[in-house]
């Protein structure tokens, strides 16, 4: 076998496909067996419905149907157009190309002397000794002729065709067996049978009865390649013990290595782009983005987010804007679009926002040493649908909100963490899981004429313990099942934002205020403190449901001395940040919520993508 390269278009598959079938890969960007056996079915589908040649065929199989029916004298209705124009037969046709494509990828890789495949990808070719370039002039596209196996006469065409279709290839075409069929110069058929069978297609165009029979003549050829197949798959499995026997060396088709993205790209997208074969800057930057909108819709539909064809063109053409600035390409115009500004204020549907888990055992505040004793937030966020850690750091500078607006706080992306895939194991189904309990969310106890809280705790009163992992430091997930060490630190330039999928709010800190018992007031009492430090506080205030003594309560967390914001509130971040006024040139990224009655904290809006700060 020495020498021997495979391609692996879908133009060289044996069963061969017909034109029809070619056409239709053609116009979904189907190039290689590899791109048809990864495509999604359900998007390939859609697209098949909308194909012209498929309702020719499914017009010519009505036709079948009702002569069949008049031959028989059955006096039962023969089927309609829609009993053959539906999802169904579109999708039974596309798993039947799948299922020739790969058998004959298996046997390929059988006779190569290859067991364990890795992905091929996108055009390129293979051989035992090593992998061709394929711009190389070296390349010699050879194929393998099944027609030539099992050329034993005895499989004649009534064995596997009706006697009218046998009778039709008899006498049009003087074909008697199934290899005979098989190695007939399919365009001659056509045209030969297209003669024959015109008449009965009274009104049609001579286009449209070429179409009709080329998916006749395609049936009749995958009917007499599944009759050759039991002898064929004999003859291989002997060659194969033949081949052991000689003490080959059996080894994994290489792959093409794959360069880590320097494009900004969302975890999301990044995992349909791999899922694509699409393996570098370069590739990505060239991207058709014609061949790509649906498959990105069916990729996002069954992650239950639904958008348009427009809309996912305009993101992959972003896409292939971003790799065209990373390699310092010319952007071509059509990637050129502009954009609406941002919108400078939340709207009043911010608050619905979901939240991300925050992995409060990995954050954590310190006193930075280098910039004046004021603190520094280390922020951890799980995305638990994808298993991926965000890692963040808030620290406080100048604000650039306005000259007298003194100290600001910023937030720095440090990148994303991908769970290792060593430890995907770890991974737990929630469907196998009982819902959580209900003590285990948090438990308070009131006293109404003190205002004190007591927290409720428990040991084995749940019956779901066993789901849980130890509630060590650096614990991760929402059944603990994972830790820091589990997670690597992702090659490719995964940005953050709150409307990827995955992601939403950030908490900044796990309250605002009170951060002391005296940080709680009535509102009238507060009001009068407000009066005594001339209405300083009322810059820190923030009313909240739970009532105090049966009246209004606000929390700030300013000394009930100086009027100042107190030692520990200048430990926390929530107080450096700012407000952003009446100035609309200023974007609004934070947004004070409740996450209890008493309590209120930041939780922060990233719109548009960051990218990791090393």
């Amino acid at each position: 076998i020495n020498g021997f390269t495979v391609s692996w278009n879908v133009k060289n598959v044996k069963r061969k496909y017909s034109q029809m079938n070619l056409d239709f890969f053609d116009s979904a960007g189907i190039v290689n067996v590899q791109d048809l056996l990864e495509a999604d079915t359900d998007s390939l589908c859609s697209r098949l419905m909308a194909f012209d040649k498929f309702k020719s065929a499914c017009a010519f199989a009505t036709w079948r149907s009702n002569m069949n029916n008049q031959t028989s004298n059955n006096i039962r209705h023969g089927k309609t157009f829609r009993d053959f124009y539906r999802i169904g037969t579109a999708k039974k046709s596309i798993e039947s190309w799948k299922e020739a494509a790969g058998i004959w990828y298996k046997r390929i890789v059988q006779r190569n002397g290859a067991q364990n495949i890795g992905v091929v990808s996108e055009e390129v070719e293979v051989s035992v000794e090593n992998q061709v370039d394929r711009h190389s002039p070296q390349f010699v596209e050879a194929s393998v002729n099944v027609e030539e196996k099992n050329s034993d006469p005895s499989f004649l065409l009534e064995r596997i065709l009706s006697s009218q279709e046998a009778y039709a290839l008899k006498k049009k075409c003087d074909i008697n067996t199934a290899q005979q069929l098989l190695a007939a110069d399919g365009k001659d058929l056509i045209r030969r049978l297209t003669g024959f069978v015109e008449v009965s297609f009274c009104g049609r165009n001579e286009n449209e009865v070429k179409c009709i029979v080329e998916g006749m003549l395609y049936s009749w050829m995958l009917r007499a390649q599944e009759a050759l197949h039991l002898g064929e798959s004999t003859s291989e499995s002997m060659s194969s013990v033949a081949s052991a026997d000689d003490g080959e060396n059996v080894g994994v088709i290489p792959t093409e290595s794959r360069s880590a993205f320097q494009t900004r790209l969302s975890y999301v997208d990044l995992q349909f782009i791999k899922s694509q074969h699409i393996s570098s800057d370069e590739q990505l930057a060239n991207l058709d983005c014609s061949l790509f909108d649906h498959r990105y819709v069916a990729y996002l539909g069954k992650m239950r987010k639904k958008i348009s064809l427009t809309e996912a063109a305009e993101v992959i053409n972003k896409w292939r804007q971003g790799a065209r600035l990373v390699l310092g390409l010319k952007l071509r115009e059509v990637d050129i679009c502009g954009s609406p500004p941002p919108n400078p204020r939340f709207g009043k549907d911010s608050g619905t926002q979901e939240m991300m888990n925050t992995v409060v055992n990995l954050c954590h505040t310190v006193a930075d040493e280098e910039n004046e004793g004021l603190p520094r937030r280390t922020i951890f966020t799980y995305d638990r649908s994808n298993n991926v850690l965000y890692e963040f750091v808030a620290s406080v500078k100048n604000s650039m909100c306005s000259p007298d607006a003194g100290k600001g706080a910023f937030l720095t992306y440090k990148g994303a963490k991908v769970l290792k895939a060593s430890s995907t194991w770890k991974k737990k189904d929630p469907a196998d899981i009982p819902s959580m309990s209900q003590t285990r969310k948090p438990l308070e106890a009131i006293f109404s004429f003190s205002g004190a809280t007591v927290t409720l705790a428990g040991i084995n009163i749940h019956a779901d313990e066993p789901h849980y992992g130890p509630e060590n430091d650096d614990c991760v997930g929402l059944y603990r099942e994972f830790t820091l060490n589990d997670f690597v630190d992702a090659d490719d330039n995964i940005t953050f934002s709150s409307k990827h999928l995955g992601c939403a709010l950030i908490e900044l800190e796990s309250r605002y205020a009170p951060l002391l018992p005296m940080d709680r007031k009535t509102d009238q009492l507060f009001s009068v403190k407000d009066f005594i430090f001339s209405h300083e506080p009322s810059s820190w205030r923030y009313d909240v449901a739970e009532e105090l003594n049966g009246y209004p309560q606000v929390v700030d967390f300013t000394d009930d001395t100086t009027g100042a914001p107190h030692d520990v509130a200048r430990a926390h971040m929530s107080m450096y940040v700012n407000e952003v006024g009446h100035n609309m040139d200023l974007v609004q990224n934070v947004s004070a919520c409740s996450p209890t009655p008493r309590a209120v904290a930041y939780y922060i809006h990233i719109d548009k993508p960051m990218s990791k700060v090393c």
